[in-house]
């Protein structure tokens, strides 16, 4: 009896495959598409420059380019850092907490206010004015 059941249920169902990467967020996946073709840009660059004798202005041209993809780059990277941080709300409600905490700081007692050299010159200064 067991197997006539097993027969009748047919063969196992497979589930689809999904991707078992995280969900990325459209403008997430355009900044690392930025990235990557920056960072092409770079090496490109970067294989253009020849350091020669005379050092003329396309080296430099060619020199300011690249400083100015290594800051794209850099920009892109600090927006992507920015869209990955998942906490950013919590620490910035922890950073406002902290902010109304803090009390004004106390000076200190003057600890020295017993010393006789201390009243000595106070009296001093005092009788000169």
């Amino acid at each position: 009896m067991a197997s006539s059941s097993k027969a009748s249920m047919g063969p196992p169902q497979i589930p689809t495959r999904t991707s078992s990467k995280r969900a990325q967020t459209p403008e997430l996946e355009t900044l690392k598409l930025q990235r990557r073709k920056v960072d092409d840009d770079i090496r490109h660059a970067k294989q253009r420059i020849k350091a020669k004798p005379s050092m003329d202005a396309t080296y430099w041209s060619t020199h300011k380019n690249v400083s100015e993809l290594q800051l794209e780059k850099h920009e892109i990277v600090h927006k992507i850092s920015l869209t990955e941080f998942k906490f950013k709300d919590l620490w910035l409600s922890v950073k406002r907490k902290k902010a109304e905490q803090k009390a004004p700081r106390q000076t200190p007692p003057d600890r020295t206010e017993n010393n006789k050299l201390v009243s000595t010159r106070r009296r001093i200064f005092s009788s000169r004015e």
